[in-house]
């Protein structure tokens, strides 16, 4: 299996990691408008179209806002931490999000 990992951006105007294996593709944060994530996904031979889901790490402004603009636009699910997803204004906060939890496990 391949994994391919692209940072389309990482700084305090905007954070968005592109991560694909051969089967899935995702956005680690949504921090550039729709149309900025897609010139930077084109920049790589992706498409918004092929992407799978948006993790969402935290709830900072440089992370999520690209969020109401990508979802207007493509139906992808997003998946986040209830916590974060509590921490973010209404205007920004996904209306279909599949709530996450990290759990610890014992060995």
């Amino acid at each position: 299996m391949s994994l391919k990992i692209s940072v389309l951006g990482s700084s305090s105007s905007g954070n968005c990691t592109f991560i694909a294996t051969d089967k899935v593709r995702i956005l680690l944060d949504a921090g550039f408008s729709r149309y900025q994530t897609a010139r930077r996904l084109n920049q790589i031979g992706e498409s918004l179209e092929r992407i799978n889901a948006i993790l969402i790490s935290h709830e900072h402004s440089d992370h999520v806002q690209g969020l109401p603009s990508l979802l207007a636009k493509h139906h992808i699910p997003v998946l986040i931490a209830e916590a974060t997803l509590e921490a973010l204004s209404p205007e920004v906060a996904p209306n279909r999000v599949e709530k996450i939890r990290a759990e610890e496990h014992s060995n």
